[in-house]
């Protein structure tokens, strides 16, 4: 019954669908957290609600990315980066450099993604807390890649503020990262 009240209207039919993508993403179904903010999208942009609709756009490439579609994600994310130079939004800065950084990292251009992840996160410090841990957790597991083994120390560290604030998701792949640190580390535990 509310599923189709939602759908009904617009307004509440873009909503849904955002809505939808978020934990579609956090579960690793990427196919349908593109297909939600896709639908998001197109729908935040009908209603000429700017903001909700980059932020969609940021979603939709983060799981192109979860999907290996990484042409897609990379042309994705170029989109947003024109439109947020055009109509100018902080929060979006911050978690567009974060995850296009996280893109770079999985195409192994970890340099490059350490710039984009200084960007995001010290934009990310001073205005959301979520996103600076999220990105700061990415940005250990780019330094595990470089060999250097004190990510483990700031990776528990940003597992805690994670457990403090009740990110649940953050802290998961906080303790997903450390594991792929440990990994990438070549050390015995």
């Amino acid at each position: 019954e509310y599923e189709e009240r939602f759908k009904s209207d617009d307004k509440y039919a873009a909503m849904y669908a955002h809505a939808l993508s978020l934990p579609s993403h956090d579960f690793d179904y990427n196919e349908k957290a593109v297909e939600a903010s896709d639908t998001s999208a197109r729908m935040y942009h009908k209603q000429n609600n700017n903001y909700k609709y980059f932020v969609a756009l940021v979603n939709k490439f983060d799981a192109l990315m979860g999907c290996g579609k990484i042409y897609d994600a990379f042309s994705t994310a170029m989109t947003v980066f024109r439109l947020n130079e055009e109509k100018y939004f902080v929060h979006i800065d911050d978690i567009l450099q974060i995850c296009y950084a996280n893109l770079i990292q999985t195409t192994g251009r970890i340099m490059e993604a350490l710039s984009y992840y200084e960007k995001g996160i010290a934009i990310a410090k001073r205005i959301h807390k979520w996103d600076y841990i999220y990105g700061s957790i990415w940005r250990e597991l780019a330094i595990a890649r470089f060999g250097d083994g004190s990510c483990l120390r700031r990776l528990d560290s940003y597992i805690a503020l994670a457990s403090e604030a009740d990110y649940k998701y953050l802290v998961s792949l906080g303790a997903c990262f450390y594991l792929l640190s440990v990994y990438l580390l070549n050390i015995d535990v």
